[in-house]
């Protein structure tokens, strides 16, 4: 028993030794995908705030407000590549924010699905859209992220890119119609 200890341990070792001299690429590339401007919305980066500043420390940000038709939206990515613990199932942040989760229910993107949530604080009650992508492929389990990023560092990044985190809040009171953001916003869903 000690013997195999001992040998996984020095397999764990060697492994991060080799980890080390070769970085993996990050998904800055696949975030500037992301236009700023369609027939149908435009947007704006905003910048970080002292708190993302220190709580996500080596994540790659993309953060913007997008006007889709007469509709404002933040839109949020996050790339863990360099820090994948900070890329966290999205519950919490909601919940980092002062926001209970009154629903959450399945959303179908066009290369998988994410998870809708209804969110409430206060008396305010707002919906948010959450989901991970590698582009092609859309997914909403926080595991199933792990698991990618997981196999990913294994295999020297050759098993595929590092899957995003995309976050997408209404900033208007009224209840967003998701169908039509889909439809005018296509970039978004596709990236």
């Amino acid at each position: 028993m000690t013997k195999t200890l001992w040998t996984l341990l020095i397999i764990a070792a060697l492994l991060g030794c080799i980890w080390s001299f070769f970085p993996l690429s990050n998904g800055e590339a696949q975030m500037q995908t992301l236009p700023l401007m369609g027939p149908h919305f435009y947007g704006k980066d905003l910048p970080l705030s002292e708190f993302e500043k220190t709580q996500l420390p080596n994540v790659g940000i993309l953060k913007r407000l997008y006007r889709v038709d007469t509709q404002n939206f933040l839109v949020t990515v996050l790339d863990g590549t360099h820090n994948r613990h900070a890329v966290h199932d999205p519950r919490y942040c909601f919940r980092g924010e002062g926001w209970a989760i009154v629903n959450e229910k399945p959303f179908t993107l066009p290369y998988g699905e994410g998870n809708l949530f209804t969110l409430k604080r206060g008396i305010i009650e707002r919906e948010a859209l959450a989901w991970f992508t590698q582009g092609n492929f859309q997914f909403a389990s926080p595991l199933q992220f792990w698991l990618i990023t997981s196999l990913r560092r294994l295999t020297l990044g050759f098993s595929g890119p590092e899957p995003l985190l995309v976050l997408v809040q209404p900033m208007d009171e009224e209840k967003p119609d998701w169908q039509t953001l889909m439809d005018k916003f296509k970039p978004l869903f596709s990236f």
